[in-house]
C-alpha cells in the first residue's frame, strides 16, 4: 500500500464514520441504554426520565432516518438531519524540509514488452511447458522471473527455462497463446515522498424538527458514537488526537411556523497531507569490468595493459591535469 495518500479528505472520512456509527446504533440499540443510563439511574431524574424517557430514545433513534451531508448540500433540506462543515485547516509546523518520515518509495514503473507476438510452437498445459518459435528464441534471451502475455492480456511467469526455446509456466495454465507477447520483469521505480501536518477543525451540526426532546436524543447520540468510535472510525483512518467540544441547544427560524432545532459539535484532529517528488528509475544491476595493471619497480614505472600510466602514478595525474612534470 502506498504511503503518498495524497490530500486527506476528512469531509468525506468524517461523514461515512458518522453514517457507519448510526447504522451500528441502529443496529444494537442496546447501546442508546447507555447513552441515556444516567437518567436511569440518578435518584431525581429516574423517575420521570428513567425507563420511559430511554425506552422512547431507542423507538426515535431505532426508526428514524437520519441523513448525514455536507453543509453546502443545495437542495431542501430535510429533518433530522446531520451537517458537516470545515471550520479551519492550518498548517501545524514549519520545517527546514518537508520529508516525510518514509522517505521514499518503491512504485511500478513501465511494464515493456520485449517480443512477439508470436504463436507457441507447441504447448502442453497439463505440465506448463511451450515450445517457443526459432525467431524469438534467437532475438530474445529469455528469463525466470519474465512473462508471457495471453491473448486475453493475462500475464504468466515464467517459472523455469530449460532450453533456449523451451520454457515453463505454472502446471495447468489454461490460456490462449495464439498471439502472444513476452515482457521483462516489472520495472521499479524510487519516489521521494513529502509530507505536512495539519490541524483541521470541523463543526457536526444536529438539526430535529418538531419536539425539542428529538434534538436531545440526536445530539446525545451525535457525541456518544464520536467517542464511541473516535478509535476505529476517526483515527484509526487518519484523523488522529481528535478532541470535541459543544455548544448550546438553540431554536431556529430556518422553517416559519415550525420549531427547528439545532446544537453543534466541534471536532478537532489532525491529519497529514502527502505528495511525491520526482520518481527515478530503480537501479536493478550494475556491469564492471577488471582492468589489471602491471606493477613495476616503482610508482612510476606503474603501467596498465596498453602501457599508459597507471592510476596513482604521477604520469597519469600530470595527464590528467595538463600539466608537465
Amino acid at each position: 500500500m502506498s504511503e503518498a495518500k495524497g490530500i486527506f479528505q476528512s469531509d468525506v472520512i468524517i461523514r461515512a464514520a458518522i453514517i457507519e456509527a448510526f447504522k451500528r446504533l441502529q443496529a444494537d440499540p442496546q447501546l442508546i441504554d447507555y447513552i441515556f443510563r444516567g437518567l436511569r439511574e440518578d435518584e431525581l431524574t429516574s423517575a420521570d426520565y428513567g425507563d420511559n424517557e430511554i425506552f422512547q430514545a431507542k423507538k426515535w433513534l431505532s426508526n428514524t432516518d437520519i441523513p448525514v451531508m455536507m453543509n453546502t448540500r443545495l437542495d431542501e433540506g430535510k429533518y433530522p438531519c446531520v451537517a458537516i462543515s470545515l471550520r479551519e485547516s492550518v498548517e501545524t509546523e514549519a520545517t527546514l524540509g518537508d520529508i516525510h518520515y518514509v522517505t521514499n518509495e518503491r512504485t511500478e514503473g513501465d511494464w515493456p514488452i520485449v517480443g512477439g507476438p508470436f504463436a507457441p510452437k507447441a504447448y502442453s498445459p497439463s505440465s506448463g511447458m511451450m515450445k517457443l518459435p526459432a525467431a524469438l528464441a534467437s532475438s530474445v534471451t529469455i528469463g525466470p522471473g519474465m512473462s508471457i502475455i495471453d491473448t486475453s492480456g493475462r500475464a504468466h511467469a515464467i517459472t523455469e527455462v530449460l532450453d533456449t526455446d523451451l520454457i515453463s509456466l505454472a502446471p495447468n495454465t489454461f490460456a490462449d497463446f495464439s498471439r502472444s507477447f513476452v515482457k521483462g520483469s516489472r520495472m521499479l521505480n524510487v519516489t521521494p515522498l513529502e509530507s505536512l501536518s495539519f490541524r483541521e477543525t470541523y463543526s457536526i451540526s444536529v438539526f430535529a424538527q418538531g419536539e425539542s426532546v428529538h434534538g436531545t436524543y440526536l445530539f446525545s447520540a451525535m457525541c456518544f458514537l464520536l467517542l464511541r468510535f473516535k478509535e476505529e472510525l476517526l483515527e484509526g483512518r487518519g484523523f488522529e488526537r481528535s478532541t470535541v467540544s459543544w455548544s448550546e441547544f438553540a431554536s431556529r427560524q430556518d422553517t416559519p411556523g415550525e420549531n427547528l432545532f439545532a446544537r453543534t459539535c466541534t471536532v478537532t484532529g489532525y491529519v497529514r497531507n502527502f505528495w511525491p517528488k520526482n520518481a527515478s528509475r530503480e537501479i536493478e544491476g550494475m556491469a564492471s569490468s577488471l582492468d589489471v595493471s602491471k606493477l613495476g619497480e616503482t610508482d612510476e614505472n606503474f603501467v596498465n595493459d596498453q602501457g599508459e600510466p597507471g592510476v596513482g602514478s604521477e604520469a597519469w595525474l600530470a595527464s590528467k591535469l595538463g600539466i608537465e612534470i
